[in-house]
C-alpha cells in the first residue's frame, strides 16, 4: 500500500493535502483503513475560520500478519513449564 494513494495532490512545500473521496480510492487502499475521524475546529486564533481536520487510522499490518500466521499454524507459541509437582493420593475415608 502506498499512503500517497489516499490523496489526490500535495500543495507545494506546505503541509496541505487534498484527500480523495473514499469511494474514489482503490479497493486495496480502502481495505487498509480502520477508521476515519473528522473534526471541525479553529486552528488559527483570531481568523474566525473553521478548519477541518481528518484523521485516518490504518490497520496494523504486523498484528494482522501475526494473527494470520497463528491461525494457519505457521507459528506456534510454545510454553514450557519446568519443575516438579508431587501428588499424593488419598482415599475419601482417609484424613
Amino acid at each position: 500500500m502506498n499512503v500517497a494513494d489516499l490523496f489526490t495532490k500535495a500543495h507545494g512545500a506546505r503541509r496541505v493535502f487534498t484527500l480523495r473521496e473514499i469511494a474514489d480510492m482503490p479497493a486495496d487502499i480502502r481495505a487498509c483503513i480502520a477508521s476515519v475521524k473528522v473534526r471541525t475546529e479553529n486552528l488559527t486564533t483570531g481568523d474566525r475560520k473553521q478548519d477541518e481536520t481528518v484523521e485516518i487510522r490504518l490497520w496494523n499490518k504486523i498484528s494482522a500478519l501475526e494473527l494470520c500466521a497463528k491461525h494457519f499454524g505457521w507459528i506456534a507459541e510454545n510454553v514450557a513449564h519446568t519443575g516438579e509437582v508431587a501428588f499424593r493420593w488419598r482415599r475419601k475415608d482417609e484424613k
